[in-house]
């Protein structure tokens, strides 16, 4: 197989599925990927300002608009204009958007990390973490933070594979260097001869949002 066809595969399957259609990581326009790297400064701040009241707000408030998602019976996807979840056959998550004089910029890229942090927590290892940067114009650069986790499938005698939530992607994506939204994505398994079913939006939610 060609190598640019395999480039555009791979850009393809990693593009988010949140944000706009004008995004550059939708355009497939070409990027630069680096590793994901967190200083030693920002890794302090952050340990800090999950102790603070704007993480619990952030905590609190997820918990009650997918409360409301749920109450609603899922008959619209967008409980809220900055926030949509998304349950489908193969795949489920939520898009948190970024709303100027209402959320924190730097709330975004530490809310991304929690919820890495929360699912390492509940047994998922790393397996990606890279940055992607589009160079859309010469005026204009996009970037794309995104984990990509998997779940550690320890075989037990005559079980199946407990796969939990599937593979998981986190995006934060940043125009100009401000934050456009979050995404959560959980993408399971659907060999179901050697995996048990996949966890649902609800643990999901309360694996991510756990004290």
């Amino acid at each position: 197989m060609p190598l640019n066809l395999l480039q555009n595969i791979f850009r393809t399957a990693s593009a988010p599925t949140g944000g706009n259609d004008n995004d550059c990581a939708k355009r497939q326009i070409p990027c630069t990927i680096s590793p994901l790297m967190r200083s030693g400064e920002y890794k302090a701040v952050f340990e800090v300002w999950q102790r603070t009241a704007a993480c619990r707000e952030w905590q609190n408030q997820l918990r009650q608009e997918f409360g409301s998602y749920q109450t609603a019976c899922k008959m619209a996807e967008n409980t809220h204009e900055w926030l949509a979840f998304s349950e489908m056959k193969c795949k489920r998550g939520f898009t948190i958007r970024y709303k100027e004089n209402a959320h924190a910029t730097s709330d975004f890229a530490f809310l991304f990390d929690f919820f890495c942090q929360q699912l390492q927590k509940y047994s998922y290892t790393m397996h990606t973490a890279d940055t992607h940067v589009y160079h859309c114009s010469d005026v204009k650069t996009e970037t794309m933070h995104r984990y990509y986790l998997k779940p550690k499938c320890e075989r037990q005698p005559n079980q199946k594979l407990k796969q939990h939530f599937g593979n998981i992607t986190l995006v934060v994506y940043y125009i100009k260097d401000v934050p456009s939204y979050i995404e959560c994505r959980a993408t399971h398994y659907r060999d179901f001869k050697l995996f048990e079913p996949s966890e649902n939006l609800h643990a999901l939610m309360n694996c991510l949002l756990s004290k």
